[in-house]
């Protein structure tokens, strides 16, 4: 006889492939091969290790329900990760991918089978999510114990698909923050007014900021939406402006109460708000913005911009860009007041990073200085070995140590720059910086074309950044085609006349032999910065190759006082490239011109 049908409260996961049919009609047989490795070598086996049982699956697709929602974010967390680490370097139309969504209700169990209203949102919660991405319901954002080592942002109420009633949705974020150290936000309802949040002496987590909709000071639908476009590109800028900001979208529906609330900031668990307003002035767009402690009210930073409607997407990018620079090195100034205020036994794993670039700001390099900020980002990473920011700026520690630190072991140093870049990038790949990094480790490594993608990666993400443009171009360089370089360099100072490329600019001249521009290049470098070693060692040499031996005395005697004995031998043991061209070029222009500037040969 057949037992009757029962009721039960399950965690729920739904994942589907991203672009199977494309996938299927591109490689049918090698799809599938490619899939049931997958499922053999990690999907199933992270199932199991979390209890989790595999209700039915579909070509592209299972259903999962588990015990808990712990157990559920918890195996679908890695999955994703190791998914994200499996599909490093692969092209885009090779990569598989999964959506994951996760929902914690009540189901119907009918024999081996199982069906219900909690199967169907979580179904609607996994076409929400972003390849790779994970979205779960507020019931499960509430459910979920333990130090998960992921973040939730809310990204408002959804009405979805054959669901009568609004969900609440959440996307996880998988670079990492120490949940059990992190108060958790609220996750239903609008924003509480001040008498239902905690006092002003909460914790809130180090380097947040919540993005609030700007307001539309111009009457009409047309307004409306070029505000929220501008806040929508301002937020996506904000987030890739650094690691270490974390950037939390304030839904539209909680905007006005957010508005100059200070409860608003710790019921989204923030420390910052970022607010303002757009207004239409003929043929322009004002822009104004603010950044608010959300602790205090006060307000730290304030800036207005103008954007005109005849600006090429270029000009626009800039214009937000420079509000986003500004709000950004804002934001991180009064952090680092307010972390090196405090007493170092009260520090999370942040907390290091941030201190780390406090000591970044007190000298010029020095090997003790890279010594120090290195002990303090490997702490940083002993208590929270994924923490993306302390990657990312342990590398740049680690590459100003090659550069400036004479004693280092170089071989050991690379390596864990190669080690920092390629774990940093797996976990968060939205990073224009971090992709920058990883392009001069795999320069290091002598992996030159995954270099050069590598930065090209970077440009893709801010397509109209000159800053990367540069970059591109010194990499370029590195891989022995100073000539692409120029072009580089030219396109990057076509889309912005008034940026700083002129120390890379003077190397490519260096290597191409036209020495008087590499001079001119690198004294417009040099007044613009006085703390750039490349650049006094490019004009020893371009000097001495004109036979201007004064002035390459004078930069040769700069250099010597930055990095006491510097010889020959010691810029050749930093490895910048081992490319075959590059080192001829390095010979023929910059070595030759160093002996003739009178530097040591080792």
């Amino acid at each position: 006889m057949k037992k009757p049908a029962t009721r039960r409260l399950a965690a729920l996961l739904v994942a589907d492939v991203v672009g199977y049919s494309r996938l299927m009609e591109r490689d049918d047989a090698g799809t599938v091969a490619r899939l049931r490795e997958i499922r053999v070598n990690l999907v199933d086996p992270s199932i199991s290790k979390y209890a989790g049982h595999i209700v039915h699956t579909s070509g592209d697709g299972m259903l999962v329900e588990f015990g808990s929602a712990d157990a559920s974010l918890r195996c679908a967390v890695e999955v994703q990760r190791a998914m994200a680490e499996r599909n490093s370097g692969e092209p885009a139309s090779e990569r598989i991918d999964f959506r994951i969504g996760i929902n914690l209700g009540d189901i119907i169990v009918d024999g081996d089978d199982i069906a219900g209203d909690g199967i169907n949102v979580a179904a609607r919660l996994e076409s929400i999510a972003e390849p790779g991405g994970i979205c779960v319901s507020g019931n499960v954002r509430d459910q979920v114990h333990g130090n998960i080592d992921a973040t939730f942002v809310d990204i408002g109420e959804r009405q979805v698909k054959n669901i009568a009633r609004a969900i609440r949705v959440f996307s996880v974020a998988l670079d990492t923050v120490d949940t059990a150290q992190v108060p958790t936000p609220a996750t239903t309802g609008p924003l509480p007014a001040a008498a239902q949040v905690a006092s002003s002496s909460l914790t809130l987590p180090t380097m947040t900021v919540g993005v609030i909709p700007l307001v539309a000071l111009s009457e009409g639908a047309a307004a409306t939406r070029q505000a929220e476009s501008i806040t929508r590109e301002l937020t996506a800028m904000l987030a890739r402006s650094a690691t270490i900001i974390r950037v939390i979208p304030v839904p539209a529906a909680q905007a006005k109460a957010a508005h100059g609330d200070v409860a608003a900031a710790r019921a989204l668990n923030v420390l910052y708000l970022a607010e303002g307003e757009v207004k239409e002035e003929g043929e322009s767009t004002r822009i104004g913005m603010r950044l608010v402690n959300g602790i205090t009210g006060e307000h730290v930073w304030s800036e207005s911009a103008t954007l005109n409607q005849t600006e090429t997407p270029a000009e626009r990018w800039r214009g937000l860009h420079a509000i986003v620079w500004h709000l950004s090195r804002a934001l991180i100034s009064a952090e680092l007041r307010r972390i090196t205020a405090q007493p170092p036994g009260e520090d999370l794993p942040l907390d290091y990073v941030m201190r780390a670039l406090a000591v970044e700001r007190t000298e010029a390099e020095t090997p003790g200085k890279a010594r120090e900020q290195e002990a303090l980002l490997e702490e940083a990473l002993r208590r929270d070995p994924n923490l993306v920011p302390a990657l990312v700026v342990l590398a740049r520690v680690l590459f100003q140590r090659v550069n400036y630190d004479n004693q280092v072991d170089r071989d050991r140093v690379v390596r864990r720059i190669n080690d920092l870049t390629a774990k940093a990038v797996r976990l968060n790949d939205s990073q224009p910086t971090t992709w920058v990094l990883r392009s001069h480790a795999l320069m290091f490594m002598g992996q030159w074309n995954a270099a050069i993608e590598a930065s090209g990666r970077a440009m893709r993400l801010e397509p109209f950044s000159s800053g990367l443009l540069s970059d591109h171009a010194a990499i370029t360089t590195l891989s022995g085609r100073p000539q692409d370089a120029l072009a580089l360099v030219q396109q990057a100072l076509a889309q912005d006349p008034q940026m700083d490329v002129h120390s890379v600019v003077g190397e490519v001249y260096l290597l191409l032999g036209q020495y008087e521009s590499a001079v001119a290049s690198c004294e417009r470098a040099r007044a613009l910065s006085n703390d750039q070693l490349s650049v006094e060692l490019v004009l020893a040499a371009a000097y001495a190759q004109l036979g201007d031996h004064r002035n390459a005395a004078v930069a040769r005697d700069e250099v010597l006082r930055k990095v006491p004995g510097y010889t020959i031998a010691i810029h050749k043991s930093k490895g910048y490239s081992a490319n075959p061209e590059y080192l001829r070029l390095v010979e023929d222009h910059l070595y030759s011109g160093m002996r003739k500037a009178g530097f040591a040969e080792a």
